[in-house]
């Protein structure tokens, strides 16, 4: 399954996994997905683990993945969200989206570590 997502109430994150191959479609479709999840609820922070995916998505793509998130703001409310990477290109990506959804109510860091993804995310003592 190229995308993973589950909504941890309790912990109050939303983990994502990418892995291989995903078109800009289907990122479109789970980012929907789950901002209309019955279990969503605004405020919730994420965790996106990029760090098996092939990073393949054009910049018009990624600005496509940024307005989404924009538009929706009132639905995702003040939140923060983790990118983990795996390299540069990956770094570069992620990097293009934080700077198109710099108008949305997401404060977005990207790592190469998942521990300082973690830490910042305040996952770690749990």
């Amino acid at each position: 399954m190229p995308i993973d997502c589950r909504i941890d109430e309790e912990d109050g994150i939303v983990y994502t996994t990418l892995t291989g191959e995903v078109d800009e479609d289907e990122i479109v479709k789970a980012l929907s997905g789950i901002i209309t999840s019955p279990s969503y609820r605004p405020g919730l922070d994420g965790l996106v683990d990029l760090r098996g995916h092939d990073a393949t998505q054009s910049s018009a793509a990624v600005r496509r993945i940024a307005e989404l998130m924009t538009r929706h703001h009132a639905e995702i409310g003040h939140s923060r969200a983790a990118l983990v990477v795996s390299d540069e290109l990956g770094f570069g990506l992620a990097r293009m989206y934080q700077a198109f959804a710099q108008d949305s109510s997401i404060e977005t860091r990207i790592f190469y570590e998942l521990a300082e993804a973690n830490d910042w995310l305040g996952l770690s003592d749990r």
